[in-house]
């Protein structure tokens, strides 16, 4: 069994077009692949000062803070409809132990 692992290695300081075909060579191809059971690859990916393009992250985060901010506006609305059972003390809940 091998990890498996991204190891960021080189920049492209030219524009690529997708669909064209582009030729990779290697010239120094040192590491055993064999000995390990292993396969080599690459990856060409296109990253920006903020990250990758990848925008799963981002909407993840915006759905997770609009969710919070849906909870905040029915606690608000729960607090101004005067129903104090939110709260964990009695004194909060306007209860008294008699």
């Amino acid at each position: 069994m091998t990890s498996s692992f991204i190891k960021p290695y080189g920049v492209i300081n030219e524009d690529l077009e997708a669909g064209d075909d582009y030729k990779l060579t290697f010239l120094q191809n040192v590491w055993p692949a064999d000995e390990w059971n292993a396969k080599k690859s690459f990856q060409l990916v296109s990253l920006r000062s903020i990250g990758n393009s990848s925008f799963k992250l981002a909407y993840a985060f915006f759905l997770l803070s609009l969710l919070y901010f849906i909870m905040i506006i029915f606690i608000l609305v729960l607090v101004k409809c005067k129903y104090y059972k939110l709260g964990k003390t009695l004194t909060y809940c306007k209860l008294s132990m008699k």
